[in-house]
């Protein structure tokens, strides 16, 4: 893909990586980041729908081989052996079966979470590119990881926390208050060892400010921990918004980081005091990755380098953003190419499943793949139907009826069109604010406006739906900003800490011209909501933009003359 200017771009110190990743899975982003460090070494990382699912290291850290042999899975003499054979090195071992397909796979995914935990400890001088649908690592290694991005981020602060420039500034915002775990926290999803389980346990059992966290365990794994769930939104900070990736919760075959990677503690499940709030679809847990026989997937790590088993390039069909690979796939005991010609193999092949989704609610059926155009098996159906028409002959269609002069024309009414049923019947309204956000992220204004209204009908005093209702009706052809601007007042007059109100506000003086109102509300959501990445981002803009040149009085314009 060609290089275009970036959707986003920025240093590390102002957005930490953990800022960066959870926007991301808020926005259910598909591209590719590009973090460049200041000795000019990149690493990059492939997004899916907001999960990072590849990574690669602009060094060669955590080779797969290394890995291998630190698990025990294998000796230096098979690692050499098979990285003589300038093949794919999980294919090769698999092949000679040197190694089992389970611990392979549990090695490789292990190589991509530690190679995306370091990247939380990247100096605060990292540049940042986003560009959005790039195709960056579409085909790089193998099929793309799936590990929770919500145990992502926490194994990263777990590890590197400290080297976050926004913690002591999250932390101060959060002062004294006391914590309180959000109604449906997915913080199960997290990858606790025990630990932090019994903190999380403790926040559930009774609210507790960061300092009370600290005494009763560690003041470090308290700022952490602390820190983590503040900017996933796990802790309730009065903006009405939903913990980060809620609407992506993993199916039931995910499995959290803590049980890929070998040197983190195994995680422990909350229960009991957890039970009545945490999210019933975080309970489960992150997904294994199914490695295939003949197309060997790594974990989306970056294999070993050229020669070292790297596989060579290859061409598949271009995966759509929306789409990912399926978790589990039958093993393939060899791979035959079949011109367009010829017929298909009637045996010894097991076809790949076809993708699915990233996203879809768990026991969706997967999409049907598309078969190339002019493929033997079209041209076969194609002609079965040609000769299958021909064969069968149709009775000739009754005359119509002779209609005398004198008979009364007869007219039939066409049976009346069913109502299309309400979409929006049945749902709550916390459904309703969810689903009118999500197509508020989707761009589709409408339906996020008539979602809006359902549930408005039922509350009329919400002020989560009148704001978002607000913002949804702004992105709508010929808005009247300043009418909008006016109920946005009104919500923030009986709702004075409402931070989306005001953040939606402030957009809409900025559209209007007027940007000191609106650094002013944005700052007032930095502090409501200190892990806000709109607010964050919206005020660096606002402070990278060159002051604009004054205007002149009329006197200047006279005497200029």
């Amino acid at each position: 893909m060609a290089e275009a200017s970036a959707t986003a771009e920025g240093e590390l110190a102002r957005t930490p990586l953990a800022h960066l990743l959870v926007y991301a899975l808020d926005r259910r982003l598909t591209g590719a980041m590009f973090l460049a460090t200041p000795d000019a070494s990149e690493t990059v990382i492939r997004l899916v729908r907001g999960v990072p699912v590849k990574v690669r290291p602009a060094d060669r850290f955590a080779l797969l081989g290394e890995m291998l042999i630190e698990a025990g899975a294998i000796d230096e003499a098979t690692l050499q052996g098979a990285l003589a054979t300038q093949g794919l090195l999980g294919d090769v071992l698999l092949l000679a079966g040197r190694i089992e397909r389970d611990v392979l796979e549990k090695v490789a995914e292990a190589q991509f979470v530690r190679r995306m935990v370091r990247l939380f400890s990247l100096p605060a001088g990292t540049v940042y590119r986003y560009h959005d649908g790039h195709d960056e690592l579409a085909e790089h290694g193998g099929d793309p990881a799936s590990v929770d991005p919500l145990a992502l981020i926490w194994a990263g602060l777990r590890e590197h926390g400290e080297a976050s420039t926004m913690m002591d500034a999250t932390l101060a915002r959060l002062g004294e208050a006391a914590l309180r775990l959000h109604p449906a926290t997915s913080v199960t999803r997290f990858g606790l060892d025990a630990v932090e389980a019994t903190m999380v346990e403790a926040l559930a059992t009774g609210p507790l400010s960061l300092a009370e966290l600290g005494a009763a365990f560690t003041p470090e794994a308290a700022r952490r921990l602390a820190y983590a769930l503040a900017i996933t939104r796990q802790i309730e900070l009065g903006t009405g918004l939903m913990p980060a990736g809620l609407d992506s919760g993993p199916p039931s075959s995910m499995r959290p980081v803590s049980s890929v990677a070998p040197s983190t503690p195994p995680a422990a499940r909350l229960s009991g005091t957890m039970g009545a709030t945490a999210n019933p679809a975080a309970a489960t847990a992150v997904a294994r990755m199914a490695l295939r026989s003949t197309v060997h997937r790594l974990g989306a790590a970056a294999p070993d380098a050229p020669g070292d088993g790297e596989r060579a390039p290859r061409r598949i069909r271009e995966k759509r953003p929306s789409e990912a690979v399926t978790d589990e796939a039958a093993p393939v005991s060899s791979v035959e190419v079949v011109p367009p010609s010829a017929p298909a193999p009637s045996s010894g092949v097991v076809p790949t499943p076809p993708p699915v989704t990233m996203g879809a609610p768990p026991g969706a059926a997967p999409s049907s793949a598309p078969k190339p155009p002019g493929s033997a098996e079209e041209a076969a159906i194609s002609d079965a139907a040609t000769t299958l028409r021909s064969e069968i002959e149709l009775p000739p269609a009754p005359p119509a009826p002779e209609v005398a002069a004198s008979d009364p024309i007869v007219t039939t009414t066409p049976e009346a069109t069913p109502e299309e049923a309400d979409p929006f019947a049945g749902l709550s309204v916390p459904e309703l604010f969810w689903l009118a956000t999500e197509m508020v992220s989707d761009r589709d204004a409408v339906g996020a406006a008539e979602a809006c209204a359902a549930g408005l009908r039922q509350a009329p005093d919400d002020p989560d739906l009148a704001a978002l209702s607000a913002w949804a009706h702004a992105q709508l052809g010929a808005a009247d900003l300043k009418a909008l601007m006016v109920e946005l007042d009104e919500i923030l007059h009986a709702h004075e800490d409402h931070a989306e109100a005001r953040y939606y506000r402030a957009l809409l003086r900025r559209r209007l011209g007027d940007e000191t109102g609106c650094v002013r509300d944005l700052e007032r959501v930095a502090q409501l909501d200190p892990a806000h990445e709109g607010a964050l981002r919206e005020l660096g803009a606002l402070e990278a933009k060159p002051p604009g040149k004054e205007r002149p009085s009329l006197l200047e314009r006279l005497f200029k003359r």
